[in-house]
């Protein structure tokens, strides 16, 4: 549902509606907060940046709706935020998809995206508790679930081998060049990206980067 076009554009449209709520309600000193920051997020969907400045933009965005609205609202801007929060999904499937391969000697992993999110979440929760900052806090506390559930749920779904791959027989002269095309299907409950490297100098893979899609 939340990569529906359409309900990415509904969402997008609250979440400026909410900056627009924020700089009516904030104290007049501060009512240029909301205002600039309505501006950047207009303006990124014009400038079309890299997906992970979106992603950013839109994480960044849920923290900001549930601060400035609490004064007014109390932690029920938490609540006003939290549909904001949904836009992440999107724009984080569309920023794992530019991702480059990350070596790793671990087997499974969180990409260093996740890491940086959870950071995120975590600094903001530390903020919040040092300035007794409720909303803040609470927030913080909801993206952290958020994350931490949403990589328990990829590390549950993704086993250890992702890809079934299907045999292919071919027979090859020693010495002559030969082109031989394989099929890999996802093992996974959910796409992502799979990165190819060849274990000898001598094979040469033309597509490393295969894009694994899922309708589960």
């Amino acid at each position: 549902m939340l990569n529906n076009p359409i309900v990415t554009i509904l969402l997008r449209i609250y979440a400026a509606a909410a900056f627009v709520a924020a700089a009516v309600l904030s104290p007049l000193v501060f009512s240029a907060v909301p205002l600039l920051l309505l501006v950047w997020y207009f303006t990124i969907r014009r400038w079309k940046p890299k997906p992970v400045i979106s992603l950013l933009t839109e994480y960044f965005a849920y923290f900001f709706i549930a601060v400035l609205l609490a004064p007014a609202v109390g932690l029920f801007s938490v609540l006003i935020a939290l549909p904001v929060l949904f836009l992440t999904g999107t724009a984080l499937e569309e920023t794992a998809e530019s991702l480059d391969y990350q070596p790793s000697n671990l087997s499974r992993r969180p990409t260093g995206l996740g890491i940086t999110m959870l950071l995120i979440s975590g600094v903001s929760l530390l903020i919040g508790l040092f300035l007794s900052n409720d909303s803040l806090t609470v927030s913080a506390a909801v993206s952290l679930t958020a994350c931490v559930g949403l990589i328990g749920i990829s590390f549950r779904s993704l086993g250890k081998k992702p890809v079934r791959e299907i045999p292919v027989n071919r027979r090859i002269l020693a010495g002559k060049r030969e082109t031989v095309s394989f099929i890999v299907e996802s093992a996974a409950r959910f796409g992502g990206l799979l990165f190819l490297e060849s274990p000898v100098a001598w094979v040469d893979i033309h597509s490393k980067t295969l894009s694994l899609k899922t309708d589960r």
